[in-house]
């Protein structure tokens, strides 16, 4: 019983640790890398469902809506701009 607890614990740490700042770019880079054709990163950088349902219908916006991305999140050091975005386009900040 007490190795549950023990572990329950860790995994704790684990997602405390991936939630930094650092981290959090490298997984949202990843997931763009992976399946940022149907908009999984913007999921992850917290939208309304309608964004990775249109990256999804769109297939990227053609490859290229990714690719953008891809290049914002490499480039930019600071995310909190792109986070709880509703817009499409991830570069327009307006709301």
């Amino acid at each position: 019983m007490k190795g549950a607890s023990q572990e329950k614990f860790n995994n704790r740490k684990i997602i405390q640790k991936l939630r930094t700042f650092d981290n959090q770019r490298a997984v949202t880079i990843g997931l763009d890398v992976s399946l940022g054709l149907f908009g999984v990163h913007r999921m992850y950088l917290g939208t309304d469902l309608k964004v990775p349902i249109i990256y999804t219908l769109t297939i990227g916006g053609g490859g290229a809506l990714w690719l953008v991305d891809l290049g914002l999140l490499i480039a930019v050091k600071d995310l909190t701009r792109f986070k709880n975005n509703p817009n499409v386009f991830m570069w327009n900040t307006a709301r």
